[in-house]
């Protein structure tokens, strides 16, 4: 049987996957009974935006009983936050994609008082589709309004690929401490790699927003990481993750 943890301050630990047939076998009976539960018996075809949810929920899972055994489990993201922040130990900036409305950034930039922290954001939204979850283009704008944020935290407004090279050829650090992803879709994110990697470093930790849990979370965020460290044979483990939600961090071992 797979068993389950709790942690310091509450933190959840997965000690073993389900890898004997029965556990499947109860494992499956657990999501089907759930499902009813909340959706109930029908003659009826099924809503199969309901079922896909279900689905990527039932394959995060498995990735993660494969992947994050022993990981440690958090209640939310800023929880995880926390923790990746406490975890730091490249002497480096901060840098999130993806600011909006400013909470995870303020937050970052109160956890970490003594280092600078760079926001990159549009403000105008999402730049294409996000395929799969049925956010369009623009979704998430605020119009072009700035937030309010703490006196360490530095915006850089327009699309990442406009405004990384000349921002890496004007500041002089060469190690990332933190880098918070929360960008959504496949093309961003890899964007952000390709300008980044030279001063991604072992102990770099990466905190991925939409890492999976979502339908089509294997095109998205997961992959353009996955292609990443395949390309350049980096290593890496998982530092934590939120089991409901989508969020998930990771520490760069060897680059």
């Amino acid at each position: 049987m797979n068993q389950s943890a709790l942690g310091p301050a509450g933190i959840q630990t997965l000690t073993a996957s389900p890898d004997d047939n029965d556990d499947r076998k109860m494992f499956i009976e657990a999501v089907y009974a759930a499902f009813l539960e909340k959706h109930g018996s029908t003659d009826r075809a099924y809503n199969i935006d309901n079922i896909g949810r279900l689905a990527a929920a039932i394959e995060s899972h498995h990735y993660a009983s494969q992947k994050m055994v022993g990981v440690p489990r958090f209640q939310d993201r800023n929880h995880l936050l926390g923790f990746a922040c406490q975890s730091i130990t490249v002497d480096g900036p901060a840098l999130e994609f993806g600011v909006m409305a400013g909470h995870t950034i303020n937050l970052i930039a109160s956890l970490l008082p003594l280092s600078k922290v760079y926001g990159f954001d549009s403000f105008e939204g999402l730049p294409e589709a996000w395929f799969g979850k049925g956010d369009g283009f623009g979704q998430f704008s605020v119009n072009g309004q700035l937030p309010q944020v703490r006196d360490n935290v530095e915006l850089v407004v327009g699309w990442f690929d406009h405004v990384l090279a000349p921002f890496l050829d004007t500041h002089e650090f060469d190690k990332i401490a933190l880098l918070h992803v929360d960008c959504d879709i496949y093309s961003s994110t890899q964007t952000i790699f390709s300008y980044l990697h030279k001063r991604i470093v072992p102990g770099t930790i990466i905190v991925f927003d939409e890492y999976f849990n979502y339908p089509t979370w294997q095109r998205h965020e997961y992959a353009a990481f996955q292609e990443y460290v395949a390309h350049r044979q980096i290593k890496y483990e998982y530092l934590g993750l939120v089991p409901a939600d989508m969020q998930v961090a990771v520490r760069i071992l060897s680059v």
